[in-house]
């Protein structure tokens, strides 16, 4: 992660943290509050802009524990991000809670 230039691109923007030491990768967060009714989509926005390097990608993958709790998954999974996409956009392709995050 380190290694990736980020840019918080909204004020509510926060950086993908690990809930757990040992987790394999790092969760993102929405910058807005929606509701998402059974059986729609919503695009979600993260505020994040991230330079993926040429010959790399990154993958958003669903978290298996918010969808047994809340039905919530990824609409193309895994969302594969190389560098000619813009994160900000696939990652509002992406599952979220109804709430926006806070600290």
């Amino acid at each position: 992660m380190s290694d990736l230039p980020v840019v918080l691109g909204h004020p509510d923007a926060r950086l993908p943290t690990r809930a757990h030491a040992d987790d394999a990768g790092l969760d993102l967060r929405s910058i807005e509050n929606i509701e998402i009714p059974p059986g729609e989509r919503r695009r979600v926005r993260t505020g994040l802009r991230v330079a993926i390097p040429p010959g790399h990608g990154g993958l958003v993958l669903p978290r298996s524990g918010l969808a047994l709790r809340s039905g919530l998954t990824l609409l193309n999974s895994p969302g594969l991000i190389d560098p000619a996409t813009a994160l900000c956009r696939r990652f509002g392709n992406k599952k979220r809670k109804n709430q926006q995050h806070r600290d």
